[in-house]
């Protein structure tokens, strides 16, 4: 899709940048349906690649509008983003996106986290042409990279299986908050959560 963007005003100008981090995610403790009768006796994850860059869209947005018509205002507000997996992706117990994330920076000397969050004042400028339903959203940006989480099991005569594993794609925000580190842009309706490239024109 391409974007464009009306005039993108100051981010954050003269006002104070709060940056958060918080570490979320499950990890399983107990087995899965599928090993009924096995004990767990170690979860872990592997990084499976680098992965590209990605833009995560924040819980920051103007409402819908229909077009013709333009989005022109200033909000403050603190922008979130957080961390997923693909939705086509089954992984019994979840992923515990804390381990993954330092698992990814140490082997690809990244900074990804969990959870990233900045209180700004965000500024819109954009034009919604007609026939078109969009709104204006921030956007931070993150990583898309593939993962394998294994489950093995204690021996056991109950047990069937001794181990089991699950390829995921993983999306983490980086945790810098930096002014490149966000864009704002044309959200066309329904809702896009996740862009290859984002930029402020």
């Amino acid at each position: 899709m391409r974007i464009t963007l009306g005039r993108l005003g100051p981010l954050l100008a003269g006002l104070a940048l709060i940056t958060t981090v918080t570490t979320t995610g499950t990890m399983a403790t107990t087995a899965p349906a599928a090993a009924a009768g096995c004990r767990v006796d170690n979860v872990s994850y592997k990084i499976l690649g680098e992965g590209y860059r990605i833009w995560i869209g924040t819980n920051v947005a103007s409402i819908w509008v229909a077009g013709p018509g333009r989005i022109s205002r200033t909000v403050s507000k603190t922008s979130t983003a957080g961390s997923s997996h693909s939705s086509s992706d089954t992984v019994e117990g979840g992923v515990n996106y804390g381990v993954v994330s330092a698992k990814y920076n140490h082997t690809w000397n990244r900074g990804t986290t969990t959870s990233a969050a900045r209180t700004s004042s965000w500024t819109y400028d954009i034009y919604v042409p007609g026939g078109m339903t969009a709104r204006a959203r921030v956007f931070k940006d993150g990583r898309n990279f593939p993962a394998r989480k294994t489950i093995t099991y204690q021996k056991g005569s109950t047990c069937p299986v001794i181990s089991r594993s699950w390829k995921v794609r993983v999306r983490l925000p980086n945790k810098a908050t930096g002014n490149q580190h966000y864009c704002i842009v044309r959200d066309q309706k329904p809702a896009t959560n996740f862009m290859r490239s984002c930029k402020n024109t």
